[in-house]
């Protein structure tokens, strides 16, 4: 893909319409002016109103929404995109001659889609599931196993059952049978997230942290594949700032592509002018010799529709059916397991054991079984995987309320949580406005509350009492002095001393101060 930043990154105005222009006059799709879209044009006389006719173009518009659908993805059908930029700090033009990994002046628009990998267009987001992304690069540059293992993590033909899942017997002894790479020389793309972890609900808390200007960010590393120990340069970084303004147009319509099957698939959901939708446009000059199709925009003058084949080199040989020449199918997979860090592998082990623990046929599980027995026979032990520094940014807090708050101790909290990178959310027992201590109805708005919100709860003073009280939670231990106490996600500080509400923040069990 090709082009600067502007161009993907900024919204495309001469492409899009406001709905809520009050200055608008409402059209057909045709461009028909019309004041409102309760008049019909009817068959009337003075004091008769008839039929609606059928040739109101604006009638006619009922029709559209039998077409609004499109194929959902087969595979990755539930996910949301936002869109960023990519920033290349060092070239990496040992390894590589792309212009946007060996030009450090550039800073290409991206734009990048999350999501499960097996459920339906209509599943949940935070279900367990395989996650994925795809990233499409605006820049200026313009495997037959693979069906079979997308197909296996499907639900199997005779129920429909497990839904995105692979904790099923096809799944499994398909992982024994499939090879793995050939000899090539492979360089690995790693991003890696500065924060603590991906939000669980894509669709969700990730949008509400870019609109709060929580930006995410990625470095992005390189590692040649045949280094070990690990040896990691980190080049880069890739940042999303932008939410999408409508989720069809540029979500449920953005094409990633590689190799043929993804091809394939944007023609069968998209059409074969899929390259030609806005999201998926090029900004790069596209010359080639093909023409027509369905809902084809772009218009190619010339006089010749082909192109001479006299430099096309030629293939001759036998055609025959035959297997890969690679024999060898543990190397690859026992380097790779070795090269992980222990809190990896105890991941590696720890999913692994869950879906291959449901695997009720005997064949499949004996033959996985030799087979891991193959790579690392001590496969065991678990541990959890710290970021290098603990943050609270992008994670979602609730601030609890009621009639006669204190004001001070509310502000700040938000203050010093919007400062950290925090999504701060005030929860209440109303709706309607709720009012401080000494706050008068008449001359403040109050304070509204958000949503409610069944995760960790944090009480200062008189909310201590209220927590206790209202709440009823059987063995919480609460505060009844100045110190902080945490119980079971309930923090709370009983007699408010302003060394608890430092600057800082400290995500870690045993921080003396509130906040």
């Amino acid at each position: 893909m090709a082009g600067d930043q502007g161009a993907k990154v900024n919204r495309p105005t001469q492409y899009s319409k406001d709905v809520n222009d009050s200055t608008a006059r409402i059209t057909s799709n045709c461009g028909a002016k019309q004041t409102n879209t309760d008049h019909r044009l009817r068959v009337a006389s003075d004091d008769k109103t008839g039929p609606s006719l059928l040739n109101d173009p604006f009638r006619r518009e009922i029709h559209h929404i039998n077409y609004e659908r499109i194929l959902e993805r087969v595979v990755h059908a539930r996910g949301n995109a936002t869109f960023g930029k990519f920033k290349l700090f060092d070239s990496a033009e040992d390894v590589s001659s792309a212009d946007v990994l060996t030009n450090t002046s550039r800073e290409p628009a991206v734009s990048l889609r999350f999501s499960t990998a097996l459920g339906s267009r209509g599943s949940a987001d935070i279900v367990r599931n395989v996650r994925g992304f795809a990233i499409k690069f605006y820049t200026q540059e313009s495997a037959i196993k693979f069906p079979d293992v997308i197909r296996v993590g499907k639900p199997v033909p005779y129920n429909e059952a497990p839904q995105a899942q692979t904790v099923h017997k096809n799944f499994w002894y398909i992982q024994y049978m499939m090879q793995g790479f050939g000899e090539r020389h492979l360089v690995k793309f790693i991003f890696t997230s500065e924060l603590a972890k991906i939000p669980i609900s894509i669709a969700t808390t990730f949008g509400m942290a870019i609109e709060n200007r929580a930006y995410r960010k990625w470095k992005f590393r390189i590692q040649p594949e045949e280094l070990v120990p690990i040896t990691i340069r980190y080049i880069g970084e890739l940042q999303l700032s932008r939410n999408p303004d409508e989720y069809f147009t540029e979500v449920e319509q953005v094409a990633f592509c590689r190799n043929f099957s993804y091809f394939d698939t944007q023609i069968s959901r998209l059409g074969t002018n899929w390259q030609e939708l806005l999201i998926n446009k090029l900004v790069c000059p596209v010359i080639n010799h093909n023409w027509d199709g369905a809902m084809r925009h772009t218009i190619t003058n010339g006089t010749v529709n082909y192109w001479l084949n006299k430099f096309k080199a030629k293939v001759a040989g036998m055609k025959v059916r035959m297997k890969s020449k690679f024999k060898e199918h543990i190397d690859q997979a026992q380097l790779f397991y070795n090269s992980l860090s222990p809190p990896e592998q105890a991941h590696v082990v720890a999913a692994r054991s869950f879906e291959f623990g449901h695997c009720d046929d005997p064949i499949v599980y004996n033959r996985l079984c030799e087979r891991f027995s193959e790579i690392d026979f001590g496969m065991s032990q678990q541990t959890e995987a710290m970021p290098k520094q603990p943050t609270i940014a992008t994670h979602c807090v609730a601030i609890t309320i009621a009639d006669g708050y204190d004001s001070i101790a509310y502000n700040g909290v938000k203050a010093v949580l919007t400062a950290a990178g925090a999504l701060p959310f005030t929860i209440g027992p109303r709706r309607s406005p709720i009012f401080a201590e000494g706050e008068s109805r008449s001359d403040s708005k109050g304070v509204c509350k958000a949503f409610d919100h069944p995760k960790a709860i944090g009480a200062t003073g008189e909310d201590v009492t209220f927590v206790r009280d209202a709440r009823q939670l059987p063995g919480v231990a609460f505060s009844n002095s100045g110190e902080v106490v945490d119980s079971y996600r309930v923090v709370a500080a009983s007699h408010i001393r302003s060394e608890s509400f430092k600057v800082t923040v400290k995500m870690t069990n045993g921080a003396k101060g509130f906040n």
